[in-house]
């Protein structure tokens, strides 16, 4: 209820997970895949700001970093990971034109981190993919009619999405596939 409001506050994340694939025929022998550890540490923070009694804007940022590995202790312990290191913002702007009609725009940075492909198989070019990122922009407007029996929003939007992990298939010389994740253009 105040012309100005803030909020900050940090986040702490680990994960370690042991992941094997075992198979029930005599002839298919069991994948150790390791341990996958995932590691994310992030600020934030936020400020709003009433500049009329109309208008109003919120700038929010995060920056965080995550640390994607995966430890395999057979036959000879290796560790491979990676660091990604992201800073997300978000401004966002809303104008109330009447009591019952509110104009907005938003801007908006957004992330997903990269990934390990742990099977000990796969080559080392595709060990990693890349952290994925966008920047999203939209415009709307929010109506309340008919003294509140009828709510009329619309909105129009536009992502640049870059890197987006998709799901691919690798087959292996010796024969047999494995599912692998990888960066589209």
């Amino acid at each position: 209820e105040k012309r100005v409001r803030w909020l900050a506050g940090i986040y702490y994340y680990s994960s370690r997970r042991d992941l094997e694939e075992r198979h029930y025929l005599a002839t298919a022998p069991t994948i150790n895949f390791g341990e996958t550890r995932v590691d994310n540490q992030a600020i934030f923070g936020s400020v709003g700001v009433d500049l009329t009694d109309r208008w109003e804007v919120t700038a929010e940022a995060r920056y965080a970093e995550d640390t994607i590995g995966n430890f395999k202790s057979v036959p000879t312990p290796v560790l491979i990971e990676k660091n990604f290191y992201s800073f997300t913002p978000r401004v966002t702007t809303s104008f109330a034109v009447t009591p019952q009609t509110m104009l907005y725009l938003s801007y908006a940075e957004g992330n997903k981190p990269g990934v390990v492909n742990a099977d000990p198989r796969f080559p080392p070019d595709i060990q990693f993919a890349e952290e994925e990122e966008s920047k999203n922009y939209e415009i709307g407007v929010k109506n309340t009619l008919m003294d509140g029996k009828l709510i009329l929003n619309a909105a129009a939007y536009y992502i640049d999405w870059k890197k987006q992990q998709l799901t691919s298939t690798f087959f292996f010389p010796t024969g047999g596939t494995q599912s692998y994740i990888i960066n589209a253009g």
